[in-house]
């Protein structure tokens, strides 16, 4: 089981949580660059502040964002290892159990199962 921490909390996230493969998965908390420590979210998804999201004892943060290659360099910056990132809003499933990150290619079996229906989380997040 993988824990991760969604990064992006609108629509984007909204989609990506419907996309989960929640026998592969537990979701610690979604977050943002926001600063609203009292951020409601539905179905009583928790929402973490930015700087204790970044603390908690997570395998993945899948960033659910258009504006993923900031939050990425952000997320790099700040020391988070990039092999912990997953930029959910640039994923290509072309080929499988393979993820791209900026312009590299990255196979990895343990980062692909963390989805389901990948085909058709590829069609609608744009």
């Amino acid at each position: 089981m993988k824990k991760i921490i969604i990064w992006g909390t609108g629509v984007k996230a909204k989609r990506l949580y419907n996309y989960l493969n929640f026998d592969e998965v537990e979701i610690l908390g979604f977050t943002d660059n926001s600063g609203d420590d009292d951020k409601k979210l539905w179905n009583g998804c928790k929402y973490l502040p930015r700087c204790e999201a970044l603390k908690c004892d997570y395998d993945y943060i899948v960033i659910a964002s258009a504006a993923y290659c900031e939050i990425t360099a952000q997320l790099i910056v700040e020391g988070i290892d990039e092999n912990k990132i997953i930029q959910a809003d640039n994923v290509q499933f072309m080929i499988p159990d393979t993820l791209y990150f900026f312009d590299k290619v990255v196979t990895d079996q343990e980062k692909y199962k963390i989805f389901t229906d990948i085909s058709l989380y590829s069609c609608v997040i744009v």
